[in-house]
């Protein structure tokens, strides 16, 4: 009899330890998430981005509601407190580098542009000069 409870009790930590709290869990795919982005280094696509937010959108809700529920002890807070801030920088960081790509689009099209309103400029010029000085 005492070596089935022992067994059973074994067993039962055996499970509990290898299953980790919906919590816990919920923070290592946030974690993982972080680490995937980190990697990306910037080069993420609108579906990796798709992509990433449904990986996130359960954990992070996971967390939100064990945090409004009061369930969440003061080693998971400041554990949660290190995650979010990495994942929040992680975010910013591809945000920051996908706006860079951009800005850097928008701005070889602004130079094309400017390049052709000079062009333009200067026939408007060469035909105000063939003008004759009662139409200017």
């Amino acid at each position: 009899m005492k070596k089935n409870l022992f067994v059973l009790g074994v067993l039962l930590m055996v499970l509990v330890g290898c299953g980790g709290s919906s919590l816990d869990n919920a923070i290592s795919q946030v974690e993982k998430s972080t680490e995937k982005l980190t990697n990306s280094k910037g080069k993420m696509t609108e579906a990796d981005w798709q992509s990433l937010q449904k990986e996130t959108e359960a954990p992070l809700k996971v967390i939100a509601d064990a945090l409004q529920a009061g369930k969440v002890g003061a080693m998971d807070k400041i554990k949660i407190m290190a995650v979010m801030a990495q994942w929040s920088a992680a975010v910013m960081n591809a945000g920051f580098s996908e706006v860079a790509k951009q800005t850097d689009e928008l701005g070889k099209s602004l130079e094309n542009a400017s390049k052709e309103l000079e062009k333009v400029s200067s026939n408007l010029d060469s035909v105000i000069k063939t003008l004759p000085d009662t139409v200017k």
